[in-house]
């Protein structure tokens, strides 16, 4: 047995301690307000793990204040249901009775490697992920089944297998895979549930004996997940509840988890929206089955499939930037080699076509006191179809002054620090790949190999530059001067391009090739940055 509340093998920091130490979920959620941070073995792992136990303090929180899961409440008074909802951040605590009546409920299953339920896993797989096989024996047909797994490492994130090329990943073969250990298993289940990547799975036998084994990405793969991060996990953990709108569908706070009934979701089209449900477990597309070892000690196999068989419009995420793209919105994802305080300005400012997170913008509902204790904690996963290219968790103290539902006046230096710093970055690329030609005399796209000869220079200078102007972005977005900090970019972007090409400035092709690009640089600066 693996109870995942009572095992004690969740990392978490304590206030004045730098070394994390090794908890339980429960120990976890009663010790909330002496937390600073909880980590995970990669930021995956800790996003499926927020998500999950946003989903915990929901049950825990609803208890405490029956109002929270008020349908009314919710929908028809909502500066009420804020009102609750900043009482308990008041509160400070969770009462540890009211965590041990959940945790002890009779009907839930925290056992991850039960014979019947195990924790948010599909024991169905075992059936219906199967190739069949007819033959004649003495003139009759026999038919046998034989299971089809996806191997063990197909579930762990960080490992390759079959045709993903993942850049993440550590050096385990097919041949001779590592078996998981059942904490690697719990976190390799939230990493799958939240992340995992559409396209072909395992085989599933839906119906019929019709095989389906194309899956749609997971929710959290789709963006990049911005939660607000208080001074105890406590408060984050309470700030993280999204109140309810109409995107959500319907509300009904009292449905149940996963782990909470003995009924599997049947396959069909993924669930309607539901609040706040939807949020954190409702939305997942695939399902999973570990398969542990003759001792139950570890898993050894697993399966990998889809959940869905129709991925239907669901609720925007509340963690996420959503833009309108042509007649659909999508949320905005991570670009690989793009720095994740780029994305702030979306996250704080507001713009047309575009949607901030909600449980961001729900911040400004908080009196000054408390909201100016949150920051911003971002989790993100560059990625296609069928590989993760790069993984990236930040968290950004003291933003919240910059929030536009709060003060639209430092929301505005905020944006336009961000946009100029965007603009000359755009400007330095296209001098860079003109100085290149200036001083090389090569002016081709592609050579024979399809390779690109001038991205030589402009790969290093904008990598220089990009390291550079976030610490130009801290010290200016309070700078209500914009020639100020225009200044500051371009002499940064100039010397970007200028320190790399030291050895050619007293050439003459490098000195009037380094002059055009000064030139070049301070003529594009705008009179009034335009926010988009």
């Amino acid at each position: 047995m693996f109870n995942v509340v009572i095992e004690p093998f969740i990392p978490v920091t304590y206030h004045g301690e730098s070394q994390p130490r090794h908890i339980s979920i429960t120990q976890l959620i009663i010790d909330a307000h002496l937390i600073v941070d909880v980590h995970g073995p990669s930021p995956v792992a800790e996003s499926g793990l927020l998500r999950l136990l946003y989903a915990f303090t929901w049950r825990i929180a609803t208890r405490i204040a029956p109002d929270l899961a008020d349908i009314d409440l919710a929908c028809d008074e909502p500066r009420t249901w804020f009102k609750v909802r900043n009482d308990l951040l008041e509160a400070g605590r969770f009462p540890p009775e009211a965590i041990d009546e959940y945790f002890t409920a009779s009907g839930h299953c925290w056992d991850l490697v039960d014979n019947k339920r195990p924790f948010l896993q599909d024991k169905r797989l075992a059936d219906d992920c199967v190739s069949k096989t007819t033959k004649k024996v003495k003139g009759q047909k026999q038919s046998t089944t034989t299971p089809v797994t996806s191997g063990i490492n197909k579930l762990e994130f960080e490992r390759r297998s079959g045709n993903n090329e993942m850049l993440l990943f550590s050096h385990h073969t097919n041949h001779n895979p590592t078996p998981l250990s059942l904490d690697e298993g719990f976190w390799a289940i939230l990493s799958q549930l939240n992340y995992a990547a559409g396209g072909k799975n395992t085989p599933r036998v839906i119906s019929s004996g019709v095989a389906k084994s194309e899956a749609f990405n997971a929710p959290a793969r789709r963006g990049i997940s911005f939660h607000p991060w208080g001074k105890n996990l406590y408060t984050t953990l309470i700030a993280g509840l999204p109140a309810f709108d109409d995107t959500f569908g319907r509300p009904d706070p009292h449905l149940p988890f996963p782990w909470e009934t003995a009924d599997v979701a049947p396959v069909g089209p993924q669930l309607e929206p539901v609040w706040p449900h939807s949020a954190w477990t409702r939305s997942w597309t695939h399902a999973v089955l570990l398969v542990p070892d003759s001792n139950r000690t570890s898993f050894i196999d697993g399966y990998l499939t889809t959940a869905v068989t129709k991925n239907i419009k669901g609720a925007p995420d509340p963690y996420m930037v959503w833009e309108e793209k042509k007649n659909d919105t999508a949320p905005r994802k991570m670009s690989t080699g793009r720095a994740l305080w780029r994305e702030l300005d979306a996250v704080l400012t507001v713009a047309p076509r575009r949607r901030q997170p909600s449980v961001i913008t729900d911040l400004a509902k908080l009196p000054s006191t408390l909201r100016s204790q949150f920051g911003i904690r971002t989790y993100a996963l560059a990625s296609d179809q069928a590989r993760n290219d790069q993984w990236d968790s930040v968290t950004f103290p003291g933003l919240t002054h910059y929030l536009e539902q709060s003060d639209p006046t430092a929301a505005g230096r905020f944006a336009r620090t961000v946009m100029i710093i965007e603009q000359v970055g755009r400007t330095l690329e296209r001098v860079a790949y003109n100085t290149w030609v200036a001083i090389s005399g090569n002016s081709t796209r592609k050579n024979e190999s399809g390779s690109a000869p001038w991205k030589m220079l402009t790969e290093p200078v904008m990598a220089a530059y990009w390291e550079h102007a976030e610490n130009l972005f801290w010290s200016h977005i309070s700078t209500n001067d914009d020639d100020t900090v225009w200044n500051a970019v371009v002499r940064s972007a100039f010397e970007s391009l200028a320190s790399l090409l030291h050895h050619h400035r007293r050439t003459h092709p490098g000195a009037a090739a380094l002059a055009d690009a000064w030139s070049r640089l301070w003529a594009e600066k705008p009179r009034q940055p335009k926010r988009s």
